[in-house]
Order: C-alpha cells, then sequence, then structure tokens
C-alpha cells in the first residue's frame, strides 16, 4: 500500500484519504518513500501509524504529521475517524503481508 502526502492532501494507493499537514518543525523531511507501520504511542495512549525516520501521524499539533477530515485555519482539525480509518486500513495491509510506504512530496 502507498500512502502520498501531497498538496495538504493524503492518499491511499492514489485515492484521496483526508487532509494532511506535515508539522512546521519537520521541514528537514528527505525525499523518497518511508516505510510505516502501526505500534502502540504511550505518549497518545492509542495505537497510531509510524513513519520510518520521520515520527508518528496522528490528528493533533505534537506528531509530526497531522491529519484530520476538516480543514481548519491552521490544517486539519481533530478526527479520531481519520485516524481509526488509516490505521485500520494498515493493519489489513500488514494482515496480507503487504509493506506500506508513504512519500511525502
Amino acid at each position: 500500500m502507498k500512502l502520498t502526502i501531497e498538496n495538504g492532501l493524503l492518499y491511499i494507493d492514489n485515492k484521496r484519504f483526508c487532509y494532511a499537514k506535515v508539522n512546521d518543525g519537520s521541514k528537514d523531511v528527505r525525499s523518497g518513500a518511508r516505510k510505516v507501520s502501526t505500534q502502540y504511542s504511550h505518549t497518545h495512549g492509542k495505537v497510531l501509524p509510524l513513519v520510518a525516520d520521520l515520527g508518528w501521524i496522528a490528528d493533533d499539533d505534537l506528531c509530526h504529521v497531522r491529519i484530520g477530515s476538516v480543514l481548519g485555519s491552521d490544517g486539519p482539525l481533530k478526527c479520531d475517524l481519520s485516524i481509526g480509518g488509516l490505521v485500520a486500513r494498515i493493519e489489513a495491509a500488514e494482515d496480507f503481508g503487504s509493506t506500506v510506504t508513504i512519500e511525502v512530496k
């Protein structure tokens, strides 16, 4: 499964999924695909996507990538459905033995 962040949107296998914002503290994002897996985050108290060499994908400002289904003035708004849906899709891909990658363009 391929995730792509481009122009403020997250795509799953070239289909628009939700809004996405790479936080300003992550300006050093290098180009290229990175592996994504799901893992329990003790800080957030739930399972979240973890991007190798980048950090967590979640719906708050503490994470490197913030996602949500509604766009506010400062980026995506908090949305448990977006995170839950992304985690479910990644876990399903992992269960089938597929590699999940993300590329920030």
